[in-house]
C-alpha cells in the first residue's frame, strides 16, 4: 500500500473477527479520536473505504479524499491530526504506514490447508516424509526426497528425485525442483518457479556448438522466497547458491 488510492481493498468476507478501534490504537501505540467502539473488519485506501474499514491519511496531498471518505477509522500522521475530513474516528501515530504494517496481518486471508496426501498425488516409495506434510491434488514427488515437518507441495507441483527440502517449505502451484536440489527452512517457492534445472551454457567447437553437463547443485538456504515464474538454474561446475534470508 504506497499511497492511499493505490492498494486494493483486503480483508473482511473470510471470518476473521474485526476489532474495534480502541484495540487498534492500543496495537499501534496511537492517540483515539472518537468513538472507541466502532469495528473495523478490513482494511481499504481513502476513496474505496467503507464503514468498517481502517485506511491511513500519511500526507497532505490526499487531503481530497480523506475530505469525502467514508472510512470508519483512519490512521493519521502526528502533523494531520487536525485535517478536516469525514472520518470522524481517528488514530493519531507518528508513521501511519508502519503502524497499518503492523496491523495487516490481523486481516490477511488465509488459504485454506489439507492435511495429508491427496489421492491423486504421486509419491514414490522412497520418499521420506516428516510430521504434518501437505501434498496436493496432481503432485509428484521423485525417488529419495526428503520432505521436512509441515511441508506444503501444492497442486501439480514437481520435486524431483535425490532433492531435499527442509521444515515448513512451500512450493506453491505448479513450481519445479528439479532433481538434487536442496531448499533450506522455509523456503518458498511461488506459481510455476523452477530451481535446479541446467543451465543456459554453450561452448562452440569446429563441430559446432555443445551443451556444457552441468554437475554443480542448485542450493536455496533457509527464508529464500523465489517469485513467480522464475528460474534458478544449477551450477556448471560450483553450486548455484542463494544465501540464507
Amino acid at each position: 500500500m504506497s499511497g492511499e488510492t493505490h492498494a486494493p481493498r483486503t480483508g473482511g468476507g473470510d471470518g476473521q473477527t474485526p476489532i474495534t478501534a480502541a484495540d487498534v490504537a492500543a496495537q499501534v501505540g496511537g492517540r483515539l479520536v472518537g468513538d472507541p467502539t466502532v469495528l473495523v473488519r478490513g482494511v481499504a485506501p481513502l476513496d474505496r473505504a467503507g464503514p468498517h474499514d481502517l485506511s491511513i491519511l500519511s500526507h497532505r496531498r490526499y487531503g481530497g479524499w480523506f475530505a469525502e471518505s467514508r472510512a470508519g477509522v483512519v490512521l493519521v500522521a502526528l502533523e494531520l491530526a487536525d485535517q478536516p475530513g469525514r472520518p470522524a474516528t481517528r488514530i493519531v501515530v507518528e508513521r501511519p504506514m508502519d503502524a497499518l504494517i503492523g496491523l495487516l496481518g490481523h486481516f490477511q486471508r488465509t488459504e485454506p490447508r489439507a492435511a495429508g496426501v491427496h489421492p491423486t498425488a504421486v509419491i514414490a516409495p522412497t520418499v521420506r516424509m516428516g510430521a504434518g506434510v501437505t501434498v496436493d491434488a496432481h503432485a509428484v514427488v521423485g525417488d529419495g526426497v526428503v520432505l521436512g515437518d509441515r511441508c506444503w507441495i501444492g497442486a501439480g507441483a514437481t520435486v524431483g528425485a535425490g532433492s531435499s527440502l527442509g521444515a515448513d517449505v512451500r512450493l506453491h502451484p505448479r513450481a519445479v525442483v528439479y532433481p538434487f536440489t536442496e531448499l533450506g527452512d522455509r523456503v518458498v517457492l511461488h506459481a510455476g518457479a523452477q530451481v535446479g534445472r541446467e543451465g543456459f551454457g554453450f561452448v562452440p567447437r569446429p563441430t559446432g556448438v555443445v551443451r556444457i553437463p552441468h554437475v554443480g547443485r542448485c542450493v536455496l538456504e533457509h527464508d529464500v522466497e523465489v517469485g513467480a515464474n522464475s528460474c534458478v538454474d544449477r551450477g556448471s561446475v560450483d553450486d548455484t547458491v542463494i544465501g540464507a534470508g
